[in-house]
């Protein structure tokens, strides 16, 4: 199996699933977070206290006012589970989205969400090879009036008709288990209103994020003895590139993820003289340079919370010579509740990001040597 180096090149944040709430999961102090362990918290209050800590949850009282009184010269250490340092204001946010953990307590990206980001830069360079229009019959159906988008049998057509003819199958890649600690981001919206661009304070978010510059190792590999069986018994009619060679699999990914900032530098271009909007292109166009300076061992790739729609899906369905204009503005009033409110507004019209103009979600792959 290949080993491959996952270098984070901005802040990423792939979920646990909890959003922990302050004063009872998390306490804030100075530019710290601690996850609260319940076992300290209950060490420093005393059994005899309980009730006392319910009624300050219920009443969302401050805790940590109330630990110090039990134990002067109290430190968030005392207390914690884990530490993170903030990076932003938090202001009156209530919620902290927790990053996904190893059961040795070690932030982790699985293999398959790394897995799921290379499908969507697969199909999306697999579409552009084969264009055609896609009917209705092909990208969903009508229930009580309204149509339904599902993309199963575009995927069907790229990588095969279910699970056991799925060629990304033969790609096996494992998890990724970062040593360093993770840190909190305040993350804001950019969003365009129609009247300019400004960021939409009422969504601001607490994230946990692997923070950039971060380092893990995993194992990946092509498993081409498995490949080969199925290409001789005839189960997959043929071989395709990216699954040649490793090499092969992160020129694809790399050519799509440079197709996709270029694409995004062109549209905001001209906005540009907007000072977020300058931010943010300053950052793609950062971005662009690093996976255009990339040779076939190494590819930039995005995944995870706050990639937003347009890296997710790779967004093939805006392309006029796939899918119809008239389609495409039905699957829109599907994705975007109000669509008809804002008909005369682009899709998606926010992106996420920090105030410093972090962008989530950039990881470099590169083939140890």
């Amino acid at each position: 199996m290949q080993k491959v180096t996952c270098e984070t090149v901005s802040p990423v944040h792939i979920g646990s699933g909890l959003n922990l709430q302050r004063q009872i999961e998390f306490l804030a102090e100075g530019n710290e977070i601690a996850l609260v362990d319940d076992k300290k918290v209950l060490s420093t209050i005393g059994s005899e206290n309980i009730d006392k800590w319910v009624h300050i949850i219920e009443r969302r009282e401050k805790l940590l006012e109330y630990l110090k009184t039990r134990k002067p010269g109290l430190t968030l250490n005392d207390v914690a589970r884990r530490i993170l340092r903030i990076n932003g204001s938090i202001g009156n946010i209530q919620y902290l989205r927790e990053q996904l953990h190893n059961g040795m307590g070690l932030a982790m990206i699985p293999g398959s969400s790394l897995k799921g980001a290379i499908r969507t830069a697969l199909l999306n360079n697999w579409l552009k090879q084969h264009t055609r229009l896609w009917g209705k019959d092909k990208l969903g159906f009508y229930k009580k009036g309204k149509f339904e988008f599902q993309d199963n049998k575009v995927v069907e057509a790229c990588f095969g008709k279910d699970p056991n003819h799925d060629l990304l199958r033969f790609l096996q890649i494992g998890d990724l288990h970062f040593q360093g600690n993770t840190e909190a981001l305040v993350v804001d919206t950019m969003n365009y209103t129609g009247r300019g661009i400004t960021y939409k304070d009422s969504v601001r978010q607490l994230i946990e994020v692997i923070p950039a510059d971060s380092v893990a190792e995993a194992g990946m590999q092509i498993r081409k003895a498995h490949l080969r069986k199925n290409l001789e018994n005839g189960w997959i009619r043929n071989e395709p590139d990216y699954l040649k060679n490793m090499q092969s699999l992160f020129s694809g990914v790399n050519r799509h993820t440079i197709e996709m900032l270029q694409k995004e530098m062109e549209f905001w271009e001209e906005d540009r003289g907007e000072s977020i909007v300058d931010g943010y292109l300053n950052t793609l166009e950062s971005l662009h340079e690093k996976a255009a300076s990339l040779d076939e061992n190494s590819c930039l790739v995005r995944l995870g919370f706050g990639s937003g729609w347009t890296f997710m899906t790779g967004a093939w369905i805006k392309d006029e010579e796939l899918v119809k204009d008239e389609i495409y503005n039905d699957i829109l009033n599907q994705a975007r509740p109000g669509n008809r409110k804002y008909r005369d507004m682009f899709f998606p019209k926010t992106r996420k990001m920090h105030r410093d103009f972090h962008l989530l979600g950039f990881v470099q792959l590169s083939m140890a040597t």
